[in-house]
């Protein structure tokens, strides 16, 4: 079956019959001929629905069959370990869907070298741009890759649509993903950032294991910065990437909200993300962070109800920031 009709079988069973103990019905298929034409829209489909374990650059493995046997195809050791760990997962769901084979999993070579030829060539890039910089007056506090940059943002990520050889966007930072190949010293810090118009991946090349640590304990996740690259169409991703040549941390430019009522409308019913798939006010236990408590501090509020389900990690972290907060303030009246 082509794999579209397969999941509308699948789903048709599973909603059709219902086991009176486990509720949960299984669906599995078997030919005289297997049709090997739609193996890779099988794989497609089988890693998306184990997504959430895999990285999504996983999502472009090749899949072949060799032998009678069928073929995982990776670029390199920690993906073989990570998808030898799934194997199980992913050898189960393809023979419920039909395909009984052994599998291997392979590191593709040649893809491998194009890689590390691309890291090359994008480092002496980065080099021969940093060297060549015109503003070579540093702000220690600000730089984190290359020089000052004095030019202004002359791009929004929406307007990122070809390659570029001078891009300065401000953008903030909402994920890293560091990678340093097992077989050399090369070692990539892939960004995610947004201007709020967009996202897009901005790369950061390194050959020097304390420099990049220096990059990663910078670069982090929240952080507002100005970049000043050049986008390229990466072969690694498979999409338009900003290669990055300075990076300098800017302000941040979130706005903060501002409730300016003289009377205050207090809410009695608010979760925050201790509540599971019910809250979305950030919290953090580790950092003792509580946002919804400290925004309504922010904006002038005298107090705020948690009510937040199966859960009271976050009552003792919003006692301590109130707590706090009411201590510097004599005036007992003007508690929180």
């Amino acid at each position: 079956m082509p794999v579209e009709v397969y999941d509308i079988l699948k789903k048709g069973v599973a909603t059709s019959f219902r086991d009176s103990v486990t509720n949960i019905i299984l669906l599995k298929v078997e030919y005289k001929n297997i049709n090997y034409d739609y193996l890779v829209d099988y794989f497609k489909y089988i890693l998306d629905d184990i997504k959430g374990l895999l990285p999504k650059i996983f999502m472009q493995n090749k899949i072949y069959l060799d032998n009678n046997d069928i073929v995982i195809e990776v670029l390199n050791k920690v993906e073989e370990n990570k998808i030898s760990g799934l194997m199980n997962s992913i050898k189960t769901s393809f023979m419920y869907a039909g395909f009984d084979n052994e599998f291997r999993v392979v590191i593709n070579k040649e893809e491998e070298e194009l890689i590390k030829k691309e890291i090359e060539s994008e480092t002496l890039e980065l080099k021969h741009n940093v060297s060549t910089s015109s503003d070579t007056s540093l702000d220690e506090d600000s730089v984190v890759v290359g020089s000052k940059i004095s030019g202004e943002v002359n791009y929004t990520i929406r307007d990122m649509i070809g390659e570029d050889n001078n891009v300065i966007v401000d953008a903030y930072i909402f994920g890293c993903e560091a990678f340093e190949s097992p077989k050399s010293n090369f070692k990539i810090l892939t960004l995610k950032i947004s201007d709020n118009t967009d996202s897009i991946y901005s790369k950061v090349f390194s050959k020097d294991a304390s420099e990049f640590a220096r990059l990663c304990s910078l670069l982090k996740v929240g952080k507002w910065v100005k970049i000043r690259g050049y986008t390229k169409n990466d072969t690694f991703s498979h999409d338009l990437v900003l290669n990055a040549r300075d990076i300098v941390e800017i302000p941040s430019k979130d706005v903060l909200m501002v409730d300016d009522s003289l009377e205050k409308r207090v809410e009695l019913h608010a979760h925050t993300m201790m509540s599971q798939m019910d809250g979305v006010s950030k919290f953090d236990l580790g950092k003792h962070t509580c946002e919804l408590v400290s925004n309504a501090i922010r904006m002038g509020y005298r107090g705020v109800a948690i009510t937040d389900h199966n859960g009271c990690q976050a009552f003792p972290i919003a006692y301590d920031i109130i707590n706090s907060y009411n201590k510097k303030i004599e005036d007992k009246t003007k508690h929180f």
